[in-house]
């Protein structure tokens, strides 16, 4: 932060390129943070008590080490891998939306307003996790069909809907913020519903 004397006394600025365009204010970047739900967490622990009870079996039946090693090095894989492609948070800068995940970050631009979901068990998990770490991958729902998903929690879903008209859900911790965050920077004309 910096100050700015004048006649009066001293004015706060956010930052020297606020204080000199003060339009760049408005695509300032907003992040979005997200907590597992329930079936998440109860998913994710199950897992992984499981994949380390088979370890310690597995390490006291098999007499050969490097097959103990191996079934080792792959539970430990099975249950590492999807915590890359984990959704860890969100941010909203205009009408891009980026995903942050561990392998690298999905960029989502939104071109129709987007609009809270309910979740429903009519649906199907076509490639991804559909509990462990979070939902994340493709998956198929009745009434919204085929859908990408970024979310870590079922009672918090946006949809947003890009410029194609691909369909994502998203599950950020403030949904009515995160929908008011992306409507002031799409259109009027893209106000109308999905």
């Amino acid at each position: 932060m910096m100050f700015q004397e004048g006649g009066q006394g001293a004015t706060l600025l956010k930052s020297p390129l606020i204080a000199q365009n003060p339009g760049r204010q408005m695509n300032a970047q907003s992040s979005f943070s997200l907590s597992w739900d329930g079936l998440i967490k109860g998913m994710t622990a199950g897992v992984s008590l499981l994949l380390i009870m088979l370890m310690v079996i597995f390490a006291l039946v098999l007499d050969n080490l490097t097959l103990t090693v191996g079934i080792m090095v792959l539970f430990v894989c099975i249950l590492l891998m999807p915590l890359l492609w984990a959704p860890q948070g969100y941010a909203v800068k205009g009408n891009l939306v980026t995903v942050r995940r561990r392998i690298g970050e999905a960029e989502i631009s939104v071109a129709k307003a987007p609009e809270r979901w309910k979740w429903t068990w009519w649906g199907v998990r076509l490639f991804g996790s559909g509990g462990l770490y979070g939902y994340f991958g493709h998956f198929m729902f009745k009434g919204i069909g085929r859908v990408r998903m970024y979310a870590a929690n079922r009672h918090s879903l946006v949809l947003l809907v890009d410029e194609k008209g691909n369909k994502t859900l998203v599950s950020p911790n403030e949904p009515e913020r995160f929908i008011q965050q992306l409507g002031k920077s799409l259109p009027k004309v893209a106000s109308e519903s999905v």
